[in-house]
């Protein structure tokens, strides 16, 4: 009788041999996104006052003209950019560099191809929040959230209730919030119009910044008679009162301590002392 034959029992190493292996580009765009993501995965936000690290784009943007173009896209697109409008920054920024002037550097950096790419930015102020959204095949610019006193004031133009005069300090702020959630959307529907289908550029998103910082010293809760700001009663931004006055003696409207130079320990021990 003849001893029976031992069969190879197949391993893991000989499946992966005997696979068929399937080029990179052929792989559906969703698989590649995937991959993408794997490398290098999106977060909650990257804040580009606090995570200049997080600013550099993935390293596949590095490898080839296609895959330079799939990974900015997603890396611009998917992720959503905030901006923090108190003042505070990463120590590599210089110290006399203002909130909207690190955000307009980075946009110029990062040029007109990746700003067209950008689908959500994020202001985070003192007394409000705003986000803004550039979404669908019109690229439509829309203000998605105005969040200040714990509500939500994000209303279009049309749905907008006239202000009418009040001596409550509460409901001064309640109207001054809706009348700026009005301005932007405003501003952003001038931008849409100038734009048209075209995607955003580096001035329409420097106008955002712009737009926002204007308003800011209008929400702030801070008691500064010396230099209160009178409510404005147009809904163009550009016709609203000069907040020179008030930036002068607010810390955190003028970010005063940007401007401050660093003092030594000695300095400081002998100021306490």
């Amino acid at each position: 009788m003849p001893a029976p034959t031992a069969t190879a029992t197949p391993t893991a190493k000989h499946i992966h041999a005997e696979a068929p292996s399937t080029p990179f580009w052929d792989l559906p765009q969703e698989v590649r996104d995937m991959i993408y993501l794997h490398i290098q995965p999106t977060t909650a936000w990257i804040d580009l006052s606090l995570q200049p690290t997080q600013l550099a784009p993935p390293i596949t943007s590095r490898i080839c003209r296609r895959m330079r173009h799939e990974s900015l896209d997603l890396f611009y697109s998917r992720n959503r950019f905030l901006l923090d409008l108190r003042g505070w920054k990463h120590r590599a920024y210089p110290e006399t560099w203002t909130p909207v002037e690190l955000f307009t550097r980075w946009v110029r950096a990062i040029g007109e191809p990746n700003a067209a790419r950008l689908r959500t930015l994020i202001f985070y102020a003192q007394d409000f929040n705003a986000h803004v959204r550039i979404h669908g095949p019109r690229n439509e610019i829309t203000l998605v959230k105005f969040r200040a006193g714990g509500k939500d004031y994000c209303h279009r133009p049309d749905e907008a209730t006239a202000a009418e005069p009040t001596t409550s300090n509460g409901e001064v702020g309640d109207r001054m919030a809706r009348q700026a959630a009005v301005a932007l959307q405003r501003v952003l529907t001038a931008i849409q119009a100038d734009r048209h289908t075209r995607p955003l550029n580096v001035e329409a998103a420097t106008r955002i910044c712009d737009t926002i910082d204007t308003i800011a010293p209008f929400l702030c809760k801070r008691d500064l008679p010396c230099a209160a700001l009178p409510f404005p009663q147009s809904e163009d931004v550009a016709e609203w009162p000069d907040t020179r006055a008030h930036r002068a003696k607010c810390i955190a409207c003028g970010y005063h301590y940007t401007r401050v130079k660093r003092t030594s320990r000695r300095q400081r021990l002998l100021r306490i002392q």
